[in-house]
């Protein structure tokens, strides 16, 4: 199972802005606690995160994207506003382990700012 979210993070919830791949539970409830995700680490620490296997790390292998969804390897990158504060996180995953590709971090920071762009105008159009 292959997954890419766009996320809000927040103090105590992170909340699914786009997803595909994502579980039906993560789905259903348009979220997880920031517990349950290596995305609140990268958004509180304003750092990339890469895991190649969540179960073998001893900081995320209890984190539930990895025991109650299944996802084993992990790469996240955190989202910035345009004041430069990180709002949240776009996020890649696969229930299998194993060694990420070595531009995956640059591939989702060079993706920041189309989604940061699609963000800004969906936010406009509902003040608007």
């Amino acid at each position: 199972m292959h997954a890419a979210a766009a996320k809000l993070v927040l103090n105590d919830a992170v909340l699914m802005l786009a997803s595909v791949g994502m579980p039906d539970l993560v789905i259903e409830a348009g979220g997880v606690p920031v517990e349950w995700t290596p995305s609140g680490v990268a958004a509180g620490m304003n750092r990339p995160i890469a895991v190649d296997d969540l179960w073998a790390d001893p900081v995320f292998r209890d984190v539930a994207m990895a025991t109650v969804c299944g996802f084993r390897s992990y790469a996240s990158v955190p989202l910035h506003d345009a004041q430069d504060l990180v709002v949240g996180t776009l996020a890649v995953m696969d229930a299998a382990p194993h060694r990420l590709p070595a531009g995956i971090i640059g591939l989702l920071r060079a993706s920041e700012a189309a989604v940061m762009n699609v963000i800004s105008r969906r936010q406009e159009h509902s003040l608007a």
